[in-house]
This record gives structure tokens, C-alpha cells and sequence, in this order.
């Protein structure tokens, strides 16, 4: 099975360009995106990516919005127009509701894509709110792969057009903070969380 299949977003909606623009603007609701910028992050062809936006506008979730040539200046384009989501739409709620609840699918995958980086000992991803901040991955590494693993995490939100919070150690700071009793790694294992790898023990450890 492809990893696009095992999408429950894509697997609702059809189409990947289609949830890719999706996530972006109900995730990002104040900023405006252009075709090419699109095109260009999702490695899309140009036409294709306009057509889904030309869609997304007739069915009102998104609307078009003149780019000054301040805002063409920040996000280095030429475009005369944008797209921004629309907050009138009637069935905002319930769209949202659908793309947040996507997002874990998004995020297993990450852990499956960095699970597989050479030295990576131990994968987490979470949901729960820790120390004010939404912690979405905490990896412990046996190597110096870090450079590698925010490359993985940028793919992924660039994506998805949200940036993800994503915390690396190496396995002795990891196992350190465990021994410790550390409230940051102890609210996360307390809280809903998936172990992807566990090369460490760290589920034994913990229960000691």
C-alpha cells in the first residue's frame, strides 16, 4: 500500500494536490499563497495546481486576494494575486475538524520516514500539550543525523504548510531525562502518544 493511500484525508477528498492546498489554507488561515508558490513547494505541474484552486474558489473555500507589492516583495513573486481562505464558508467547522483530525496519519508517516534514518534509536509522536508548546516528534539518536532529520521535517511541512515542533536528542540526553524523571519526556509518555522505534527500552524503562 502507498504511503498516500494510507492518507485518511486523501482517501475522503481523491485527490493529493487537492489535500495538500486543503491543509495549507485550513491550517494557515490568514495567509494568502499563490499558484506558483504551490507548484513549486508540492513540485506540481502549474496547470494542474491551478485547476484544484480554481475549484476550491467556485466552491467558496477560498477566495482571491490582491497582492500589494509589499506582500509580492516578502514572498518573492510576481503574481498580481493570491488565494486566502474563506472564513465565510459555511462548512469551516467541519472542514477543519476533518483536516486536524488528518494530521496524526501525516505525522505517523514522518515517524516512518525517520525511523528509517541510519542511528535513529527512538521515534515518538505526540499530541499532547507540553510546556506550552504542541510537541509533534521527539527522536533520540545514536549519531549526528540532525541536519537529515529537519530536512525530513521540512518536506513534510512544507506540505502541509504548518511547522511542526519537533524535538532531537541523542539517546544518552534521551535516557538521561527518562532516569530523571525529566516533566518534559514525562508529561509526553503520561499524555496520548505512538512509539514508532523503541531500540532503547524505553517503555520498560519508564515503568520503573
Amino acid at each position: 500500500m502507498s504511503e498516500n493511500r494510507k492518507d485518511p484525508l486523501l482517501s475522503v477528498v481523491g485527490d493529493a494536490i487537492r489535500v495538500k492546498l486543503l491543509r495549507v489554507f485550513v491550517l494557515n488561515k490568514d495567509s494568502v499563497h499563490t499558484a506558483g508558490e504551490f507548484a513549486r513547494v508540492l513540485r506540481k505541474r502549474l496547470v494542474s495546481v491551478r485547476q484544484v484552486l480554481k475549484d476550491l474558489e467556485e466552491e467558496k473555500i477560498i477566495k482571491k486576494k490582491k497582492l500589494t507589492t509589499k506582500e509580492r516583495q516578502k514572498e518573492g513573486v510576481r503574481d498580481l494575486k493570491g488565494y486566502i481562505f474563506n472564513k465565510r464558508y459555511p462548512y469551516c467547522d467541519f472542514l477543519e475538524k476533518i483536516v486536524r483530525d488528518s494530521m496524526p496519519g501525516e505525522k505517523d508517516l514522518l515517524a516512518k520516514k525517520v525511523a528509517r534514518v541510519p542511528g535513529v534509536q527512538c521515534v515518538v509522536t505526540t499530541n499532547a500539550l507540553v510546556e506550552d508548546s504542541d510537541v509533534d516528534l521527539v527522536v533520540a539518536s545514536s549519531e549526528d543525523n540532525e541536519a537529515h532529520l529537519k530536512d525530513l521535517v521540512q518536506n513534510v511541512e512544507q506540505s502541509i504548510g504548518k511547522e511542526l515542533c519537533c524535538v532531537f536528542l541523542s539517546v544518552n540526553d534521551l535516557l538521561h531525562r527518562v532516569r530523571m524523571r525529566d516533566r518534559f519526556i514525562r508529561n509526553i509518555l503520561e499524555s496520548e502518544h505512538s512509539v514508532h522505534l523503541d531500540n532503547v527500552g524505553l517503555l520498560e524503562r519508564r515503568e520503573k
